[in-house]
């Protein structure tokens, strides 16, 4: 038992430590990097609320193909998009431990769901070169591409899509 209270005092000294200066600067994203199909493509963390297993999926009739459906998370309904779909990507079946990762910016909330989710990283602004031709299709939903963590989505461009937006209209 004392030997479980030193390690968590450990882990707890370390994980206390600052960031390091980078990390703080206006001149780094920082990002969750994860993967689609063979793809490897990053998101701001400042837009990111969690990521959970991708587990029962509640398809939503009469919606976009991108719509995965709805999945209960700690309690709470969230809509889960399938972004293979969305932005246009071919289409393959999910990797062997689907992730959603959960994206918040004011009353927006969604999940995209995710091949396999690597983890945090900082990238350096000047790093992220533009959009090769190959990739124009992805547009305003990608600011660039980074050499070594794939595409960096706009997360914020993401929440703010129309097509996500149901409208009902004058019923």
């Amino acid at each position: 038992m004392k030997r479980d209270s030193e390690v968590l005092r450990e882990r707890a000294r370390r994980l206390a430590q600052p960031l390091p200066e980078a990390a703080h600067s206006d001149s780094f994203y920082e990002v969750l990097e994860f993967t689609l199909g063979q793809g490897t493509y990053c998101l701001e963390t400042s837009f990111l609320v969690d990521v959970h297993p991708l587990e029962t999926i509640t398809p939503l009739p009469g919606t976009p193909d991108f719509v995965v459906g709805l999945m209960a998370i700690r309690g709470k309904i969230v809509c889960v998009l399938d972004l293979k779909r969305w932005l246009g990507l071919p289409v393959q079946g999910l990797g062997d431990h689907p992730k959603v990762i959960l994206l918040k910016d004011g009353a927006m909330e969604f999940g995209i769901s995710a091949d396999f989710v690597g983890g945090i990283c900082h990238i350096a602004r000047q790093h992220i070169l533009p959009l090769p031709p190959s990739l124009s299709s992805l547009g305003t939903l990608a600011r660039g591409l980074s050499k070594d963590h794939g595409v960096l989505l706009d997360a914020k461009a993401l929440l703010t899509d129309p097509r996500i937006t149901v409208n009902q209209g004058d019923s």
